[in-house]
Formats: structure tokens, sequence, C-alpha cells
């Protein structure tokens, strides 16, 4: 089985905590160049040189203590460079920068303040200026001014404890939106003011990563990876679901490049380039103690190509991607 090459990683000292989510503003070159961050359980790390190095990009906040950073994006803005806008999720409500993560706010949500599990941008973003936020335990929150203020959006909403978030590609014509909870997956059609249960075949079971299709809009084609039950595609917007793949470990996340697929567990990231028929490692954990938890890949997963691997110890590691 071939193995990626590793180009560079965080030394001893810097190791230390999960890898929740990288994020990067665009242009961004893995090992090369571009402004990236990585959301950790000792902090949110800054790297302006495509990830070969790393520092605390939250000093300006002067933080008595470490702040756990469980999902971050950097949604471009209009009349600003791509990415210059920076929104991380944190115990007690979210930080946020307007200057690509130079200097930083924290605005707290409501009284008592939930920890941020999940963050999701309008593809309009930089017109509507909306975010979505998920929590633990308390449902979901919408910004409709790049982050500034949050009010509680969970009509319907059965199950609060939230672990990833989708806004829809056609957001600003069909404003749905899915979140994956600790039971399974709900749906808004109606911009989070409404939410429905989705049912799966499966029953019940953490839904830990959503994926859209690039063409979503035309052909309804929905990713759901859980956390004992495979991955599972919809084609109808989620009305049914198939099993895509079945896994014997959690499937933390997953990316979508066209007909190819990559799914990410602790032991390596599985990829398919038939629309999910056929799998096979791309990519392995290095050792069992090095379980794979995050990845950066902005510009997909042909052969030679570089992306970012975080993992459970908190390393941060460019990856040469072998042929497929």
């Amino acid at each position: 089985m071939d193995q990626a090459t590793p180009e560079n990683e965080l030394s001893e000292e810097e190791s230390s905590n999960l890898v929740y989510a990288f994020s990067a503003g665009n242009p961004f070159h893995p090992g090369e160049s571009g402004t990236a961050f990585a959301g950790r359980s000792s902090g949110l790390l800054r790297s302006s040189d495509g990830g070969q190095t790393w520092e605390d990009a939250l000093t300006s906040l002067e933080l008595r203590e470490p702040l756990p950073v469980t999902c971050v994006i950097t949604p471009p803005h209009a009349g600003s460079a791509g990415g210059a806008h920076v929104i991380a999720g944190a115990p007690g409500g979210v930080v946020r920068s307007v200057d690509n993560g130079q200097t930083w706010r924290a605005v707290v949500f409501h009284t008592p303040p939930p920890t941020v599990s999940a963050l999701a941008e309008s593809p309009n973003y930089g017109e509507d200026q909306t975010i979505f936020a998920g929590t633990v335990e308390d449902g979901v929150f919408i910004s409709i001014d790049c982050g500034l203020s949050w009010v509680g959006w969970n009509f319907g909403f059965l199950d609060l404890n939230v672990l990833c978030l989708a806004v829809s590609p056609d957001y600003t014509q069909d404003e749905t939106i899915f979140a994956g909870t600790e039971t399974g997956i709900f749906r808004s059609t109606n911009g989070g003011r409404a939410w429905r249960e989705v049912e799966m075949p499966f029953g019940y079971s953490a839904v830990l990563a959503l994926a859209y299709a690039p063409d979503f809009a035309h052909n309804g084609t929905l990713y759901a990876a859980t956390e004992d039950q495979g991955v599972w595609v919809s084609i109808d917007r989620g009305e049914s679901w198939a099993l895509l793949c079945a896994f014997d470990e959690p499937a933390n996340a997953i990316l979508v490049f066209g007909s190819e697929i990559m799914v990410v567990t602790g032991s390596g990231l599985h990829h398919s380039t038939d629309q999910g028929h056929n799998w096979h490692i791309r990519c392995a954990s290095p050792d069992d103690e090095r379980e794979i938890t995050a990845v950066l890949a902005p510009q997909g997963m042909a052969p030679a190509t570089k992306i970012l691997i975080g993992y459970m110890s908190g390393e941060i590691e460019t990856v040469v991607l072998p042929p497929a």
C-alpha cells in the first residue's frame, strides 16, 4: 500500500492536543503559501506560509489559559482579501477577526454560554453576512452581522447536541441547512427558523460530518459520515438514504471533489474516484498512536498534490499524495 510523504510537522514541544479543524483563505497552497488556521484543544494556530510554520493566533486576547477551539471558518468578505474574516468556535461563544487573524474580539453567547461545536457560513456571506453555529446542548444559533451577535433558532429541534452543519450551496434560493447531531440529522428549508428530523435507515447514530456534491442544486446529492454506521448518501436532498461505504471506525470527515470522495478516519484517508463504488486507502496514519482527526485539501486529491493533516496528538504535517 502506497504511503504519502510527510513534508513537515510541528516540534514535539508544540505537539499537544487534538486537531479539531482546519480552514484557509483563498488562495492557499499547502506547504508553500497562504494563510491557514488550525483549531486544537489547546487553542488556535495560524500559519502565514502555507502550513510550514505555526504560531498562536490568539495572542492579542491575552488569555490567562488556553482556549479550546473546536471549529474555524474563513468566509471571504466583500471588499476585502479572501479569508480576511475568521470566526472560531470555543466554549462560551466565538472569537472573530476581520484582519486575517491579526487581532481578535470575543463574542459570548447568552447565559449559560454553550460550547460552539460547528460553524458554517452562507455561500453569499459577503452580502448577507450570515453564519450558523452548532452548539453542545443548545442547538443552532444564527448571526446576520458577521458573527457580532447571535440568536438561537431551534423550533422543531429534538436533539440539541449539534456536531456538524452544512449550508446548501444554493442557499440563497432554497434556504436549506442540514445539522448532524448525536442521534442523526435535522433539516431546515427556511434558513434555520424551523427544523425537522430526517429519518435515517439505521435508526439513531451520531453524524460527525456532512458534505454536499458540488452540483447539489441540480442533483440533490448529500453525504453523511457517522460514528458507527459508515457513510451514507442521499440523491433527493435528504428524503431517502443508501449506505455508501461501511467502516469499522468513526468517519470523522468527508470531502467531495466532483466524482471523487475522501473519507477521513483515524487510520487513514479513504479515497474513491467513482462516486463511492470502490475505495482504497490513499494515505494511512503513520502509526497507531497518531490518529488522523482533520484534513485540509484545497487543491483536491490529484497525485503529488499537497494537503495538511492534523492528528489526535496535536501534530500538523504537510503530506504529498501518492498516485491514486
